[in-house]
């Protein structure tokens, strides 16, 4: 149920509505990158809204067109286009979203809008994107407290072409608060891999990782959770 791009607030939203139907769920697995906490709650397009609108029920409002799907018209023209030039996005056999296989050409990544401007000025933090998503971060955690869930936040690896011109500023004010959850469980965790060395071919772009990228780094995730896995066990 998770879309690229898709903020903390929606994730919360999901959680709180559908993990109850889940009575072998264990894990909480969160991604929260360098600009997870600057982002809107659907980066990038107003479409999204459409959809968590009209088939979740987030935040409906009874005067709004983000309820009504006939309003966006060229989201529909679009996905009439692709039916009929045979062009449909299609899912892998375990149900994943396909991952590119293009790998990058060592430019440099944008980062006008995951950098906070301003960043010497301590007030930038009191804007209200950062705090609705740091609410829906305690939302996610305290839940997982009261179901005695594990909550494992993970920072994605990213390019050296990336990580290297990052505000240091926007980082530890990031990290202070994953530390700050993590502290309230000891079933929370952090897994930081936002630096970790890949090779240029496994990267589609500064900021996201090709198939090849994405196989290397779910091993290593996978061999961490099952590491934690036979810890319990022993307990």
């Amino acid at each position: 149920m998770a879309l690229d791009g898709q903020g903390i607030p929606i994730d919360a939203f999901i959680l709180e509505r559908y993990a109850d139907n889940l009575p072998n769920l264990k894990y909480i697995i969160l991604p929260v990158d360098y600009q997870t906490l600057y982002m809107f709650d659907a980066y990038g397009s107003n479409d999204r809204y459409m959809y968590y609108n009209v088939y979740y029920g987030y935040e409906p409002n009874a005067f709004s067109i983000e309820n009504y799907e006939i309003f966006h018209y060229k989201s529909i023209i679009q996905k009439i286009s692709h039916f009929i030039q045979g062009n449909i996005h299609l899912c892998d056999d375990l149900g994943f979203d396909t991952v590119e296989d293009k790998c990058t050409d060592g430019s440099e990544w944008m980062l006008d809008y995951q950098t906070v401007p301003n960043l010497d000025n301590p007030s930038v933090f009191n804007n209200d994107t950062i705090y609705k998503n740091i609410e829906a971060l305690n939302r996610i955690a305290q839940y997982a407290q009261e179901n005695d869930l594990y909550l494992v936040i993970v920072s994605i690896p990213t390019h050296h072409s990336f990580y290297e011109k990052t505000d240091s500023v926007q980082e530890s004010f990031t990290r202070c608060k994953i530390e700050k959850i993590v502290a309230k469980s000891e079933k929370n965790m952090y897994f930081d891999y936002f630096e970790m060395p890949l090779d240029d071919n496994d990267f589609s772009d500064a900021t996201h990782l090709n198939v090849y990228g994405a196989e290397k780094f779910s091993r290593v995730l996978a061999n961490k959770l099952d590491s934690i896995e036979l810890l319990n066990a022993e307990r």
